[in-house]
């Protein structure tokens, strides 16, 4: 669907209030398009809507199809979704948070947040104003250039060769 290459444009970027708005749409024009509820809890997270995101992850999931082997990984990326809205420490769902550092490993209190911060060291990067950025690199190969061609589905993502765009 155009929504969902949308959302995923959005994506690369982290903009994740678009993409929330492109994968709606995308459920819009079909309401069992599985990747667009993917995409939709995924944007969800993104914005740290976790109570969205697990109704949006239950409804794909509720979704039958043809067991088709891209309808299965589907699934799978909803299961692996899943995963980011529970306490990285218990598991928990409800009224969680994030890292102050990283902004994406959630936790439902402090006390948990501290006790996993032994592991969550390991691999916390805190977000800088380069990750923020929005300018004219390339969302492929990371080059930086004065100019660049457009995504032609997004009119946003910039690309510097058009082997860059069509890997896209």
């Amino acid at each position: 669907s155009n929504w969902s290459d949308a959302a995923a444009c959005f994506e690369k970027l982290k903009d994740y209030k678009r993409m929330k708005k492109a994968a709606k749409l995308a459920i819009e024009a079909d309401d069992c398009f599985v990747e667009g509820y993917v995409r939709l809890a995924a944007a969800e997270i993104g914005l740290q809507e976790f109570a969205e995101a697990s109704v949006t992850i239950e409804k794909g999931q509720a979704l039958k199809q043809d067991r088709s082997q891209e309808f299965e990984l589907l699934q799978m990326q909803l299961e692996e979704l899943e995963e980011l809205i529970k306490c990285a420490m218990c598991g928990k769902t409800e009224t969680l948070s994030t890292c102050g550092q990283c902004h994406t490993t959630p936790y439902c209190s402090r006390e948990c947040q501290v006790a996993h911060w032994k592991v969550h060291k390991k691999t916390c990067e805190p977000v800088s104003l380069e990750s923020v950025r929005k300018d004219y690199t390339c969302q492929n190969c990371t080059k930086t250039l004065k100019s660049m061609r457009v995504c032609t589905k997004c009119n946003i993502a910039h690309y510097c060769s058009r082997s860059c765009l069509l890997q896209h």
